[in-house]
């Protein structure tokens, strides 16, 4: 399946997800189970409260609030894998090499001083 670039950002977006979903499982056995999607601003700015974010969700608005981010975890045998398992560092890079307008959360360092390895992003722009 190809992400078709005539879709609107949010789709094209969804688009790339599904494939990373069905790459991920078919190449590596690994279930991509999203946590988080659309956000409204009272969410986004919970989290940004919490230093899990530089969005707050009104000056900085996330990608979450116009459908282009999502954050998940990864699953093998039925299993949550614990985020320091080298599996996402290959949900990032083979987010990366679907689009070169995606970005990783596991490039960059959230206010809490962790790396966000969940975050799956497209930046149309």
């Amino acid at each position: 399946m190809s992400a078709s670039p005539q879709l609107s950002p949010r789709a094209r977006a969804w688009a790339l997800f599904c494939q990373l979903t069905e790459q991920l499982k078919r190449i590596h056995g690994l279930i991509l189970r999203p946590t988080s999607f659309l956000r409204s601003a009272e969410q986004q700015k919970a989290l940004f409260d919490q230093g899990l974010t530089n969005c707050d969700g009104t000056k900085r608005r996330s990608s979450h609030q116009d459908g282009r981010a999502l954050d998940a975890v990864l699953e093998r045998d039925g299993a949550t894998l614990p985020l320091n398992d080298p599996a996402y560092d290959i949900m990032g890079s083979l987010w990366l090499t679907l689009d070169p307008r995606n970005v990783w959360g596991g490039n960059w360092t959230m206010p809490n001083g962790k790396r966000d390895i969940v975050h799956l992003e497209y930046r149309p722009r």
